[in-house]
């Protein structure tokens, strides 16, 4: 069994989801409205990201408490992916070797 990261998104996900997959390279972005089924591409071999819009209703939360996990194949890659994802945003922590 494996998981596969899903993310809600605050009515800006046709625009966010094809950002993410070119950022990560894919060649297989999927996008289906919420009746049909949700967003999705590979982030990897085997790494699926999907995400959609939360209906009206449902309040949209932020992921307070979530965090996502991607191993680049190299440094250079995960430069270049940490960069584009951090751009306009409040940086947490800076990529650096990790014991996993």
């Amino acid at each position: 069994m494996s998981f596969s990261p899903y993310i809600g998104f605050a009515g800006n996900a046709r625009v966010a989801i094809p950002s993410f997959a070119k950022i990560f390279g894919a060649q297989d972005l999927q996008i289906m409205t919420f009746a049909e089924m949700p967003a999705q591409f590979s982030a990897g071999p085997g790494a699926p990201l999907m995400g959609c819009d939360i209906p009206h209703g449902m309040g949209a939360r932020g992921m307070g408490g979530s965090s996502l996990f991607h191993a680049a194949v190299d440094a250079a890659t995960a430069s270049r992916i940490f960069g584009a994802l951090s751009a306009d945003g409040e940086i947490v922590m800076a990529p650096a070797p990790m014991f996993w």
